[in-house]
């Protein structure tokens, strides 16, 4: 009697991603620990590569949760995205180190949010993830690089958002939220300006706060669909 093993999809596609991190890192050794930042690109490759087979893996899976527990999953990947986040602030580029710790980090952090059983204070969560996303985002406009951070403080505040969905808390008015979002959109533009960003750049960071208040204000002032 056969039966479909999904979970096979998970080691071919750990395989996939660390024989191509062992293939870099013996070509490319000597240069990745002069130049750690270097690091960052080749860790990117390697979520793509596992992250589809792990996809695929949960879709097929008749029960997920127990062929992969949702906690210990997002623990383990919590821990291997402080590899970019660590490699790029020692390399020199905090931000496109906390970008792909980011991209590291989030799948399997949905992945817990949909199918585990515990979830954390949805609250506390909205207000740490709103405080991260907007101080991302104003470290983006001082550094100039306002693309690297707008993705990181979009998946903060929207994680905040979609816990404080998932669990049901009482509901946030539209006003409220829409109120906050241009507040915060006038001052970054204002310290966009200030500082002497481009156009563009200034663009994107109210074009990103925006996206996320308006998301954030369809999800936190509607019951949830859960």
């Amino acid at each position: 009697m056969s039966r479909r093993v999904p979970e096979m999809a998970i080691v071919v596609g750990v395989l996939f991603a660390s024989g191509w991190l062992a293939f870099v890192l013996l070509v490319e050794g000597d240069r990745l620990l002069r130049e750690l930042a270097g690091i960052l690109p080749v860790v990117l490759v390697a979520a793509a590569l596992c992250y589809p087979f792990a996809a695929w893996a949960v879709y097929f899976d008749d029960d997920p949760a127990s062929t992969f527990p949702p906690i210990p999953v997002a623990g383990v990947a919590g821990l291997a995205a402080l590899v970019p986040v660590v490699a790029g602030a020692l390399g020199g580029q905090p931000l496109f180190g906390l970008l792909v710790g980011t991209v590291v980090a989030l799948p399997p952090a949905a992945y817990a949010l949909v199918y585990g059983d515990s979830l954390p204070p949805a609250r506390a969560t909205l207000a740490g993830g709103t405080v991260v996303g907007v101080g991302v985002a104003a470290v983006g406009v001082v550094a100039g690089q306002p693309y690297l951070a707008a993705p990181v403080a979009l998946a903060a505040f929207l994680g905040g958002v979609a816990v404080h969905d998932r669990a049901g808390a009482p509901l946030l008015s539209a006003t409220l939220v829409f109120g906050a979002t241009a507040l915060v959109v006038c001052a970054l533009v204002a310290g966009s300006v200030a500082l002497g960003r481009t156009p563009s750049a200034s663009l994107a960071t109210a074009l990103t706060v925006g996206f996320g208040g308006a998301v954030g204000a369809r999800f936190l002032s509607r019951p949830s669909r859960w």
